[in-house]
């Protein structure tokens, strides 16, 4: 029999985890299966409990809640036998959506419960891992300003309200980026780096990326000034902002990303600091439940 651990972020996607626990139970007694429920409710208690589901062997680890959830369980999943699972219970969501998970919570219990198991890569930064994106630039700074105001008002409205302040005032800066030993120097708005396709609350930034094919993809864009910003918006929520001449898509496997500004950046929806932003690939590191065959 399956033995499986679900790790509830219960304030995440303003109070989404918390809401999902009763149809993950009701589903899980519905089927008779071994099955625990945890919720991480302080600073470093999902790694905490994740590391702690290792130990007892649990075979699927499931996190609930928003990329940021995911991103702490999949670090430590990283490299081991277990399989992570998504409930996606959060505000972005952006890698349930590269795994289809539906945000029906019962449809997403059964295909943790009867789905398959795959094989993914996952990205370092600085060391640590990620599973869908590195944001360096507006989205950085974006997720910094976003996380200040965490507990103050909705995710909604700090999302807006970044939108509305900040956005229209980025200007970019230059950077210094080795892809695979391959040097570029240019200015530019925003870099995104990443095994899955969407980011900022499912946006296709990277429309061709797949997780598990050992390579990044890389969108960089711009300096824009604010209509372009519009136009461009609109263009990657689309998916054709390949078109623009602002837009430069690369695949590598190791690259390092400078600057001589502060260059501020997010992991997985997290803000990260610390440049130079070394970032490698570690292909088929992690083992993850999706949809089985029809």
């Amino acid at each position: 029999m399956q033995k499986l651990k679900f790790i509830v972020s219960p304030n995440a996607g303003d109070g989404l985890g918390a809401k999902a626990v009763p149809k993950i139970c009701r589903f899980m007694e519905k089927r008779k299966l071994d099955y625990s429920v945890e919720v991480a409710d302080r600073a470093g208690m999902t790694k905490n409990i994740a590391a702690r589901a290792l130990q007892e062997d649990y075979e699927k680890i499931i996190a609930v809640g928003g990329d940021g959830t995911v991103n702490e369980v999949a670090a430590c999943l990283a490299e081991t036998d277990a399989a992570l699972g998504v409930i996606p219970a959060g505000f972005g969501n952006d890698f349930a959506r590269c795994l289809h998970m539906p945000s029906n919570i019962d449809d997403a219990c059964g295909i943790i419960v009867d789905g398959a198991i795959k094989k993914i890569d996952v990205g370092k930064v600085n060391g640590q891992y990620f599973v869908n994106t590195v944001g360096l630039g507006l989205d950085g700074v974006f997720v910094h300003l976003s996380v200040k105001k965490r507990g103050e008002v909705s995710s909604f409205a700090r999302y807006f309200e970044n939108v509305v302040k900040f956005i229209p005032f980025y200007r970019g800066m230059k950077i210094r980026a080795e892809f695979d030993g391959e040097v570029v120097e240019r200015d530019t708005l925003i870099i995104v780096i990443g095994n899955g396709s969407y980011e900022a609350h499912g946006f296709p930034f990277l429309p061709d990326a797949k997780p598990d094919d050992g390579w990044f993809d890389v969108c960089m864009i711009g300096p824009l000034g604010f209509l372009q910003k519009l136009r461009h918006a609109c263009l990657i929520r689309m998916g054709r902002h390949g078109r623009s001449p602002m837009v430069e898509f690369r695949k590598a496997k190791k690259i390092n990303v400078d600057c001589r500004e502060e260059l501020l950046g997010h992991m997985d929806g997290e803000p990260i600091k610390g440049q130079p932003y070394k970032i490698e690939i570690v292909p088929g590191a992690l083992r993850v439940i999706v949809r089985g065959p029809e």
